[in-house]
């Protein structure tokens, strides 16, 4: 009798479980269908590094979610830098000729405030001057630049008189002068009675030194001394 009841109490939860499964599965397979819990993470994919539009595209991206990436501007090269550029045989037409050294034929005694020496002549500032200290107004006084070598000159610049200030018409400034050089030639020149820079082209003379001799002069009104502020010769290729 006990027996015949235990069994008949396991065929009937037998029974229980597997109704309980046939409705229990609809759902489980639902819920693994439409559950984000059970959905696989994507795929990732790998592939070579390429270049696209200037920008760098990763290894490794996502098929789901792919990323965009900016392309990058190409880097800006820096200006060039200009060339230096000699006095002496640049690229252009006229180059400067310098001197080694510069001598006159006298000076003027240095003041309080300045030297009058002939370098001053070839400093490259025009307020700084040459002033002939000869008895007179200065004719016959001169100024001399010798070359590092015998070369060709074909230009002579002259800055006339003391600075472009009061002292200027106070002291004389050259009206006429010789240039010679030492192969024996030589020319006159007549100056302005202004500070600029005035040219006077040559015939071109192979030589070693130029002189500037002082022929006659504009007059002060206070001093009779003759000031020259630069003396530049040039060369032409």
């Amino acid at each position: 009798m006990r027996r015949h009841t235990i069994e008949v109490i396991s065929l009937v939860v037998a029974a229980v479980g597997a109704t309980a499964s046939v409705f229990a599965w609809p759902d489980f397979r639902w819920q693994v269908l439409h559950d984000a819990k059970y959905k696989p993470e994507p795929p990732v994919v790998t592939r070579p590094e390429t270049l696209v539009g200037g920008g760098v595209v990763s290894s490794t991206e996502s098929r789901t979610q792919p990323r965009v990436v900016v392309p990058t501007a190409p880097p800006v090269a820096p200006p060039p830098t200009p060339p230096v550029v000699s006095t002496e045989g640049n690229a252009g037409e006229w180059y400067e000729i310098r001197a080694m050294s510069v001598q006159s034929s006298s000076v003027l005694p240095p003041s309080r405030v300045a030297s009058y020496g002939p370098e001053m002549a070839v400093d490259g500032k025009w307020n700084t001057v040459w002033v002939e200290g000869a008895d007179g107004d200065g004719s016959g006084d001169w100024i001399e630049l010798n070359l590092r070598s015998p070369t060709t000159v074909c230009r002579v610049g002259i800055v006339n008189g003391y600075g472009n200030g009061p002292r200027y018409y106070e002291n004389e400034r050259v009206r006429d002068a010789v240039l010679t050089f030492s192969n024996g030639s030589w020319q006159r020149i007549h100056l302005t009675d202004n500070n600029d820079l005035q040219y006077f082209d040559v015939t071109p003379t192979n030589t070693q030194t130029v002189r500037l001799a002082i022929e006659s002069v504009y007059p002060g009104t206070r001093w009779s001394d003759a000031a020259i502020g630069e003396i530049r010769v040039w060369g032409r290729h």
